[in-house]
């Protein structure tokens, strides 16, 4: 055997020994390929399934947020009606045709405090209340209809106004009133 067959089989082995080093190259590059999109699917998925999450949430916010708003608009719709209400029920005080029964009922029920101070009433109950309590009459105020009966020294007052018997029975009452409306 000769130089040439000598290196002739070292070139051999090393050619085997490159495809085996290759082909091993290979094989790890192919499992370290398939272990990296195997991690990057697992990730993948893990981000998909918390957006998934997050976007649920966010759903679940975004109507809870419009169902306020609804109720909101809603509110806002009854409370406009039941304002109507009031200020339509205040404009019938306003023209009521004739209410000297309503007058001498509140002044009888408060006729100590007439007795000892000052009332007041409209310019349209004037002559009425002027006629009932005599000298006890103190002149006109701007208000709806009823009386206004001060105290001679201007402490106390009772305010027997229409405008503010209408606002303690709205008060009283309103609750009941939107149950009434929307049930």
């Amino acid at each position: 055997m000769g130089l040439e067959s000598v290196v002739k089989g070292i070139l051999e082995a090393g050619r085997r020994e490159s495809e085996e080093i290759v082909s091993g190259g290979k094989k790890e590059a192919s499992g370290t390929i398939a272990e990296a999109k195997k991690k990057g699917t697992e990730e993948m998925n893990r981000r998909v399934e918390e957006a998934e999450v997050l976007g649920e949430k966010r759903r679940v916010q975004d109507l809870a947020r419009a169902d306020l708003e609804v109720k909101r608009i809603a509110l806002e719709a009854q409370k406009e009606i039941l304002d109507l209400i009031y200020s339509k029920a205040l404009e019938r005080l306003r023209v009521l045709p004739s209410n000297d029964a309503v007058l001498r009922r509140l002044l009888s029920a408060h006729m100590a405090d007439v007795r000892t101070g000052r009332v007041h009433s409209n310019e349209r109950d004037r002559m009425t209340v002027q006629s009932i309590v005599g000298e006890s009459y103190a002149g006109t105020r701007p208000v709806l209809g009823g009386i206004v009966i001060e105290s001679i020294d201007g402490k106390t007052t009772v305010d027997l106004t229409y405008e503010t018997l209408m606002q303690k029975t709205w008060e009283d009452s309103v609750r009941e009133v939107a149950q009434v409306l929307w049930r």
